[in-house]
């Protein structure tokens, strides 16, 4: 009797320590993520961008759940490599470990736009807002499906719940200064452009991307300062 219940104790300690071990593990693991995300994000600032995507895929060998990291894989894919296809199956793969997540359909969704697949990127774009109706980026994006299938009624509807719930989006600016060039109302397209916040649309959009507001200025509202109206 005193053996077995030595051998239990012993046991238990084993497990014990096989736990505090893998608690630690985890941890560790967690910060080394964490890092590598950090060191992913300088190196795409710095436009080194092999040494990014490094980081990234070595983050999905410690966490192939980690949805973000295929995210900007499929973003610097696309944008840096131009190889579409990859950058659509690290999006579809980010899929797979999260399927009611409004943010990986939303950037398949604009992956679409850019592909010119409009119907795929309402698909898309619709299935967000199912998750999340209030989904800004993926309201103002859908605004520009419509915009650009001539669907100009559906697009106001969604351009105008966008700029309610973020009034400072640059993106929804943009994509109400296309809808209103579309319309041809030029004044009104002025208006929106000038409302953009250079910087703030700078940091958020693609680098090949970046100066689209500024051609977009200096070719219909050289001379047009008007303050902004909303739609």
């Amino acid at each position: 009797m005193k053996h077995l219940l030595y051998l239990s104790f012993s046991l238990f300690l084993f497990c014990c320590n096989t736990h505090e071990q893998t608690e630690k593990e985890k941890i560790d693991i967690e910060k080394t993520i964490q890092s590598l995300y950090e060191h992913a994000f300088v190196f795409y600032d710095q436009g080194d961008y092999e040494k990014s995507d490094s980081c990234l895929h070595k983050i999905l060998e410690l966490d192939s759940s980690q949805t973000f990291a295929y995210l900007s894989l499929g973003h610097s894919y696309f944008y840096n490599k131009k190889e579409e296809t990859e950058s659509l199956n690290l999006m579809k793969k980010a899929l797979q470990y999260d399927n009611k997540n409004p943010l990986i359909y939303n950037n398949i969704g604009y992956y679409y736009i850019e592909c010119k697949q409009l119907d795929s990127a309402e698909y898309y774009l619709l299935k967000a807002l199912k998750y999340s109706p209030n989904h800004n980026f993926a309201l103002s994006n859908l605004g520009l499906v419509y915009t650009q299938k001539d669907d100009l009624d559906k697009a106001i509807v969604y351009l105008k719940k966008a700029i309610q719930i973020a009034p400072d989006s640059p993106y929804t600016f943009k994509h109400l200064a296309l809808y209103y060039i579309k319309k041809n109302k030029l004044n009104k397209a002025c208006e929106c452009l000038h409302a953009i916040d250079i910087e703030a649309y700078k940091q958020l959009a693609p680098k090949n991307e970046r100066s689209e507001v500024d051609s977009l200025l200096n070719n219909y509202c050289l001379h047009n300062t008007e303050a902004p109206e909303y739609p």
